[in-house]
């Protein structure tokens, strides 16, 4: 079932993060002596190290996630469907392959609008909109990994509803292999902002803002400070885009019916659409409204279930809606 799929799924997770988390702090614990000795670390190690991290703090979250599921009833599927109302993060790699991307109507015309935006010269601070679930992490990753063409540096950083600013410091300084010999946030932020400064052009993403962020405090010039580094941010709160002051605000809008059917069945392994399962299919995938990630967390949850199992989801579903609305 399901819900011993998740059990599973978040035990194994867990038993690899501890070793993935091993390996990074012994390799960290080599790199920390070999700077004591003035060696030189190679910059494969340092990246490796970036992504290392990065990829922990995607997992980390997503176990968060499965543990929400097992909390509840619905076969652990009715916190999909509140998307709607709260952020959710996708788990993902730092810049994804594109082969991983999966292109639709709104996200294509979404990436189309960023790439124009950051190549125009007047664009600092642009910002990404729309209720969790939708794919905006995704999609940021992929205009990271194309902008990777055009800008000097690129960075990309998590923020997360609860910000703390030593920690989106941190990660900025992981990307630009800077080592930092200040303590306090103040001298951080200066030397980050000297940093940057000296990267001719450079484009900042900042993922799932759920508030007004000062970058100044960060230590993240631009505008008449930098006019090389431009800023691309994402959120579900339509505010933050005007509060950040974005010259350029894209909406992100959820799957077409077609596009959202065509995701749910290749999850799913559904190839015969005249199958009994077909019509119930169809209703479930209704259901996940549009939201890539409930699409595919169902489907995939829901793979060589049977018909009956189906319809009971089903019932649990509309019941949930009902309950909801």
């Amino acid at each position: 079932m399901a819900a011993e799929f998740a059990t599973s799924v978040a035990c194994d997770f867990r038993n690899q993060t501890k070793k993935y988390e091993l390996a990074i702090d012994k390799l960290q614990n080599e790199v920390n002596e070999a700077r004591r000795k003035t060696e030189v670390i190679e910059h494969d190690v340092e990246d490796w190290l970036t992504k290392a991290r990065e990829e922990r703090e995607d997992v980390k979250r997503l176990l968060d996630e499965i543990e929400v599921f097992q909390s509840v009833s619905c076969l652990g599927l009715e916190i999909l469907l509140k998307y709607e109302s709260h952020q959710a993060t996708v788990p993902g790699l730092e810049f994804i392959p594109s082969k991983d991307f999966m292109p639709s109507e709104s996200s294509n015309s979404a990436f189309k609008e960023i790439m124009e935006a950051l190549n125009n010269g007047d664009v600092n601070m642009m910002g990404l909109h729309r209720m969790g679930g939708v794919g905006k992490t995704t999609l940021a990753k992929e205009v990271g990994r194309q902008a990777k063409r055009h800008f000097n540096e690129v960075v990309i950083v998590t923020v997360s509803q609860t910000p703390k600013i030593n920690n989106i410091q941190g990660k900025v300084a992981d990307f630009l292999h800077l080592n930092f010999q200040k303590t306090n946030l103040e001298g951080r932020a200066g030397q980050l902002w000297l940093r940057i400064k000296d990267v001719k052009s450079i484009l900042i993403i900042l993922d799932d803002v759920w508030e007004e962020l000062d970058l100044k405090v960060i230590g993240i010039p631009f505008g008449d400070d930098h006019k090389g580094c431009q800023i691309f941010l994402t959120t579900c709160v339509k505010q933050v885009c005007t509060r950040m002051k974005c010259q350029k605000d894209v909406h992100l809008n959820i799957l077409h019916v077609h596009e959202a059917w065509a995701l749910f069945k290749d999850n799913v392994g559904l190839k015969d659409v005249t199958s009994p399962l077909s019509d119930v299919a169809k209703e479930v995938a209704r259901e996940c409204k549009g939201l890539p990630l409930a699409i595919v967390t169902v489907g995939s949850a829901l793979k060589d279930e049977t018909q009956d199992e189906w319809k009971v989801l089903h019932r649990r579903l509309k019941d949930f809606r009902h309950i909801e609305h």
